[in-house]
């Protein structure tokens, strides 16, 4: 999805948010976000100002629509059902790829800040079983250095994501998907997470 980068980031002084070069796994239009949570699109326009988004081209006679990171609004929810019924409308691209950047960081640092005790506990089975997968893997000491990181983007993929917060259990092998994750998702976001 070829998309522009904005000149300004999040919460700049112009009071626009950051387009995203690549949307992560799991997202979801402001329409979709205010189905799932029942309510109209400008109260959800307003809670997600700030935001990073995707501009998706546009469809019939409507405008753009602007599509979410499902990472970035989590955190902007403040009921719980909204959180589970905000995953299941959300657009799945089912790619490995989380995306890079320190705007990925920070989103899953800010998703990482509201997770709940049980999920918290299902975060850190999902980083023992990719850390063990990568370990199995031939190469996969490699990416150890970028542990950190990997174990930071991991909460970002959708099915661990779905896994974590919902506590839906992973259609994951975890031998195959641990070294793959790695290798597409180890960038130069060390110094950030650093």
């Amino acid at each position: 999805m070829a998309v522009f980068k904005h000149t300004e980031s999040a919460g700049g002084t112009d009071g626009h948010a950051t387009i995203l070069s690549s949307i992560m796994p799991l997202s979801i239009t402001l329409r979709r976000a205010a189905e799932a949570m029942g309510v109209h699109p400008p109260t959800v326009a307003r809670r997600l100002t700030g935001l990073p988004f995707t501009k998706l081209p546009p469809r019939g006679r409507g405008g753009r629509e602007h599509a979410f990171a499902v990472a970035d609004v989590i955190p902007r929810l403040y009921r719980a059902e909204q959180i589970g019924a905000m995953i299941r409308a959300a657009t799945d691209d089912h790619s490995i790829y989380v995306g890079s950047g320190p705007e990925v960081m920070d989103s899953a640092l800010r998703l990482d800040g509201c997770l709940s005790e049980s999920a918290r506990g299902r975060y850190a089975k999902a980083r023992s079983q990719f850390l063990a997968g990568l370990s199995a893997s031939r190469g996969g000491a490699g990416y150890l250095p970028m542990i950190e990181t990997l174990n930071r983007k991991l909460l970002l993929h959708s099915e661990v994501m779905r896994w974590v917060i919902l506590g839906l259990p992973p259609l994951i092998d975890w031998t195959a998907f641990a070294p793959a994750f790695a290798l597409v998702n180890a960038g130069s976001e060390d110094a950030v997470a650093a």
